[in-house]
């Protein structure tokens, strides 16, 4: 119950800077594994349906690690990340594995321990890091400075959204 609730205190405070950001036309972004339970959450759902949002679906595997994992990008403000930026895996299934369409490799299955590595590692620990690859292709998208529904400069945000932020 604690941890539950400790998600939800930091789900709220998420989307009290989720508002701020968009008051002050700043572009931001939330990422999350494709099939996280936070996609379906009330608050996250209304944003997911905001008029300068986009939904990035990528998968790492097309990144070069030898595992999928399926992570989706929420872009709110930004014109240049957006759904057509997706990079996904069109892996087949062969027998209770998936084949990797970049490398036609089995992926990587991330359950377990690793073998070899120090007590109480998990797979799913090295599958943490953002693959290099994967920071080449979005950093350019992410640098891009104009909010999608207004043509503010960045001085006039940086001044005016200090003051907004006290009250």
């Amino acid at each position: 119950r604690a941890r539950v609730d400790s998600a939800n205190k930091l789900l709220m405070r998420m989307h009290e800077l989720m508002k701020h950001c968009e008051h002050c036309f700043v572009p931001f972004y939330l990422e999350n594994p494709q099939r996280s339970k936070l996609w379906h959450h009330p608050i996250i759902r209304k944003w997911k349906h905001h008029k300068a949002s986009q939904l990035v679906e990528f998968d790492y595997c097309q990144f070069g690690t030898d595992w999928k994992k399926g992570t989706t990008i929420l872009s709110v403000g930004n014109i240049k990340f957006h759904a057509g930026q997706k990079v996904k895996c069109s892996n087949k299934r062969q027998d209770n594995t998936t084949i990797c369409s970049r490398t036609g490799e089995p992926h990587e299955v991330l359950s377990g321990l690793v073998k070899g590595a120090h007590k109480g590692q998990y797979k799913t620990n090295k599958a943490c890091p953002y693959p290099e690859a994967f920071c080449d292709h979005v950093a350019p998208l992410i640098a891009h400075r104009k909010f999608q529904s207004t043509s503010i400069q960045l001085p006039r945000w940086v001044t005016a959204c200090p003051q907004r932020m006290r009250h």
